[in-house]
């Protein structure tokens, strides 16, 4: 009886492989970082706004799910950061372009916010958010389901 031969794979096969695997797996992450967040119920004035979310309290991720409830609202976050320190007893709206009435739409969605103006045409955003303590959006189950 003749002895049947294993077949091997060629290392060019191999390398080939782990290469479109690898360019699959990094087009995926970086399709997962810059697609749009889907707009749920913005309005106008929220549109046009250009938001920054600090974060105030030192809890992790805290300016990261509000920026997720303002983008699902309609507004364009285009800066997360840290705020210059953890002691916000509430958040902060400061208008610093345009209109406070274009910002109005914010205080529905973060009621209790206070709001200040420090106004400068210089500023790179309209609005920064100063995510306060305690936030009831940082401690409540509504992002539970987005792991």
């Amino acid at each position: 009886m003749a002895r049947r031969r294993k077949r091997r794979l060629s290392p060019a096969f191999l390398i080939v492989l782990l290469l479109g695997v690898g360019v699959a797996a990094a087009g995926w992450s970086v399709w997962n970082r810059v697609r749009p967040e889907p707009v749920v119920e913005g309005t106008s004035e929220l549109l046009n706004l250009e938001v920054e979310v600090l974060n105030g309290c030192g809890v992790t991720g805290a300016a990261s799910r509000v920026a997720t409830l303002l983008r699902r609202s309609g507004c364009q976050v285009v800066r997360l950061g840290e705020a210059d320190h953890y002691h916000y007893k509430n958040d902060i709206i400061v208008v610093r372009r345009g209109k406070r009435k274009d910002a109005q739409g914010i205080l529905g969605i973060l009621e209790g916010s206070e709001w200040v103006e420090q106004r400068s045409e210089d500023a790179m955003v309209d609005v920064t958010i100063i995510v306060g303590k305690p936030h009831p959006l940082v401690e409540s189950d509504v992002f539970e389901d987005e792991s």
